[in-house]
Formats: C-alpha cells, sequence, structure tokens
C-alpha cells in the first residue's frame, strides 16, 4: 500500500480518509548504570579493553580493589616439582612444625562441674588449673568438643589437649574416653587435675593409678580408659567428718582461702612444662617450694606417688 493518499482514484466517490499525523517522539530512558563490584578471580588478567564490556564507562584496573596477582613461575622452573607442603614444615621452628606434623600428644583434663553455679566450688578446682596453664601459655581460643570445651596448643614443644569436660563429674569418663579415642591416646598419655580432700589446702601430690579414694570424676574416668593414667592432685582439706564431704566439695572456696587458690593454680601452670617432659617429681618439689615462699605450705618434703594414698 502507497504511504501518501492525497487525492482518491478516478472513476471512484470514495471518501476521503486523512492520514493520521505522526506519533511524537519519547524521550529514550537513560541508560541503566550498574555500581562497579570487583572483578572475580578468573578476570583479574584482563585489560582494559574489557572494562566496557563490565561497565557502561571504562574505569582502569587500578582502581577496582583487587589483590595482588601472584608472580607466575619463571619458566625455568615450571618442569620442576613444587616442594611439599611436608618440607616446608620441616623448615618451621619446632613448636610450629610439631603443630602440624604427627609427633606425640598429652591431654590434660581438669575435672568440675559445669555451670556458674559451680564455678567457685572447691570441687572445680581441676577446672581452674587447667584454665590457668592455658591463659599462662596463651592456649586458646576453647571450642565446643568431647562432650565438654577443649583447646589445643604447645608446651614444651610437644602437643598438649586441654578438655575442661562438659558432662557433670559423675560422668567424666565419657569425654575424656572420646578426646583418648579421637587421638588414639593411651592412658599414660594423660594427665587429670582433681580436687583431693586427704591434702592439705595447697598441697600438691602427683600419682600414677591407684585408687580413686571415693572420688566420682577418678572413678568414672578408670571405668571408661582403666586406671594407669597421671592424677595432679591439689588439695583442698578434710572437713573432718567423713559425712559432711559432699557439702565440703561443694562449697565455695571462702575469701580466706582464695590468695592460696590462686597462688597454686598460678604456679601449677608456670611448672606445667615440667608434667610434658614426664619429670613428675621435679615438677611437685618446685610447686612445693614456690607456695612455701609465699607463705603457704610448710617445709616437709614431697615425693611421687606410685599406686599408693596419703
Amino acid at each position: 500500500c502507497g504511504a501518501v493518499a492525497s487525492r482518491p482514484p478516478r472513476g471512484r466517490t470514495a471518501a476521503y480518509v486523512p492520514l493520521p499525523p505522526p506519533l511524537p517522539k519519547l524521550p529514550l530512558p537513560p541508560p541503566l548504570r550498574l555500581p562497579l563490584r570487583p572483578l572475580p578471580a578468573p578476570l583479574q588478567k584482563a585489560s582494559l579493553r574489557l572494562a566496557p564490556r563490565l561497565a557502561p564507562h571504562p574505569v582502569p584496573l587500578r582502581r577496582l580493589a583487587l589483590p595482588p596477582l601472584a608472580p607466575r613461575r619463571p619458566a625455568a622452573l615450571r618442569s620442576r616439582p613444587r616442594r611439599s607442603n611436608r618440607r616446608r614444615l620441616r623448615a618451621l621452628p619446632f613448636p610450629a612444625y610439631a603443630r602440624y606434623e604427627g609427633c606425640a600428644m598429652l591431654l590434660f583434663v581438669g575435672l568440675g562441674n559445669p555451670g556458674p553455679e559451680y564455678a567457685e566450688n572447691r570441687h572445680n578446682i581441676g577446672f581452674m588449673a587447667v584454665q590457668a596453664i592455658a591463659r599462662r601459655h596463651d592456649i586458646k581460643p576453647w571450642r565446643r568438643k568431647f562432650q565438654g570445651v577443649a583447646v589445643e596448643g604447645i608446651i614444651a614443644g610437644e602437643r598438649v589437649q586441654l578438655l575442661l569436660p562438659g558432662t557433670y563429674m559423675n560422668e567424666s569418663g565419657r569425654a575424656v574416653r572420646e578426646a583418648a579415642a579421637f587421638y588414639k591416646l593411651e592412658a599414660k598419655d594423660i594427665v587429670v587435675f582433681h580436687d583431693e580432700a586427704e591434702l592439705r589446702p595447697g598441697k600438691v601430690r602427683v600419682k600414677v593409678g591407684g585408687g580413686n579414694a571415693g572420688h566420682n570424676g577418678l572413678r568414672s574416668i578408670s571405668e571408661h580408659i582403666g586406671n594407669d593414667y597421671r592424677r595432679v592432685r591439689l588439695g583442698i582439706g578434710h572437713p573432718g567428718d567423713k559425712a559432711l564431704m559432699e557439702r565440703h566439695v561443694l562449697q565455695n572456696f571462702s575469701k580466706d582461702e582464695w590468695p592460696w587458690v590462686e597462688a597454686l593454680c598460678d604456679i601449677v601452670a608456670d611448672n606445667a612444662p615440667l608434667l610434658v617432659e614426664g619429670k613428675d617429681a621435679t615438677f611437685q618439689n618446685r610447686v612445693h617450694l614456690a607456695m612455701t615462699g609465699k607463705g603457704f605450705g610448710d617445709a616437709e618434703s614431697t615425693e611421687v606417688e606410685n599406686g599408693e594414698d596419703t
């Protein structure tokens, strides 16, 4: 059909129909400008010619917040195999290397009851001692693990796992067994810090195996992993009557007792490397001398116990 019909054709009387006026020109919408984003890693090597495709206007790559690219290996070295991670780790100092290499591990367990209502009980002095070790050797952060909280660090060049069971005292063995099974540890690799009512307040004895002296936490651990683990017995004193024992251990330390409790935990933490090195007698004597120097304890000599109660 024609674009113009100014007059009707000859011989016909059709009415003249004028054409509609042309449509007005509408303004075009402004161009869509998306916010610039950092290029993904595969495009970091793109040149400036890629910028118009990624943005409405070219932007130099130096203005984009991109991490610096790693330098490419020289052509002469590309055919050589890279150094293994093990060789790189062996170049580190021993404590850093020991954290990754499969060296021996020890498990330090503090016994106590979870919850703020038990935090200052005499029964929780094992918790206090292990927490003091973590603070002294800057081992952090604590994580929920093995039915409690645990943290791993390096003490005297050895890997040490610190564990505070989240079960109550009577079920402490479940958490210890789970940690020992995970790291494939034997009973001799486990050191348990616990309260001991048969020792005078502030006195420390190191014991290997032997009886549990009615301690429910030790009884639970012995049922799950055996009886040949090391125990660091932290004296809290006896109430004088066996019938008052449960009430005694579940009471908070008095205001007069806190000075020797804090001193004992700090001294145990300072000498923890001796336990890692297996020098139990030296550890025990050092703690005794330090407590005596601070005005706690007496001049009685100490010896490591092997399966015997005192």
